[in-house]
């Protein structure tokens, strides 16, 4: 928030974004841009929690998690012999992430989630009462196929666009295809709203909302929020 001159930052939830000042409670961003120093064990579940940890203490001051980890990474193992000492901390977690099929984020109360993309619907609108105009919608080009680790396993989509190229050395070669038929119903027939409307702190990373245009209502999944004074 740019306010003649200074920056003020609101308490807001980022989706794996860690280049801004919001990891607020404690979290120092230099701790998560460090190398990761140690072997990668092979089990996905336990690597997540101690990455999240590292350099930290386990718990907040009431006791609970700094994390919120899905539980589909309980039955997952990474491919023998990974070397990942040259990739941050960070870029480890989004990995995890990506190959369980999850996203990676933070939301304003500092806490760090790796969870599939939430299902349910928040009562918040975006519509002609809260917004100063009508959103704009951005089509994102077909997409043809999705090529996970350099053709382990290549999904078939269309007969035109462009090919979603998925490098993750996490993704075992029986993953592959699971991995695949995510990326594809996340991008194909992607639209990017946005829009300039009433500031509301109900509003996090991650959130599923209802938009309303001139044109139509849709769902959509909070990814970014800026807001100006």
């Amino acid at each position: 928030m740019d306010k003649g001159g200074a920056i003020f930052y609101q308490r807001m939830g980022h989706a794996t974004k860690w280049n801004n000042c919001d990891l607020y409670r404690k979290r120092r961003i230099g701790i998560y841009e460090r190398p990761l120093f140690w072997p990668f064990n092979r089990n996905i579940y336990g690597n997540s929690k101690i990455r999240i940890a590292t350099g930290e203490s386990s718990k907040e001051s009431d006791g609970s998690n700094q994390w919120e980890l899905s539980d589909l990474l309980n039955d997952l193992e990474a491919p023998e012999g990974i070397d990942l000492t040259e990739n941050t901390i960070a870029e480890v977690l989004q990995l995890i992430a990506n190959a369980s099929c999850c996203v990676f984020y933070q939301d304003r109360e500092g806490i760090i989630h790796i969870n599939p993309l939430n299902k349910d619907l928040t009562d918040y609108r975006i519509d002609r009462d809260n917004s100063f105009a009508n959103s704009e919608i951005e089509l994102t080009k077909q997409l043809k196929s999705v090529n996970v680790n350099d053709g382990e396993f290549v999904l078939s989509v269309g007969n035109v666009g462009e090919t979603q190229n998925v490098k993750n050395p996490l993704i075992s070669k029986d993953r592959g295809e699971e991995v695949a038929i995510w990326t594809s119903e996340i991008l194909s027939n992607r639209r990017i709203f946005s829009g300039e409307w009433r500031a509301d702190p109900r509003l996090d990373a991650m959130d599923k909302i209802t938009v309303e245009n001139k044109f139509a209502e849709s769902t959509v999944f909070v990814t970014q929020v800026e807001i100006y004074i």
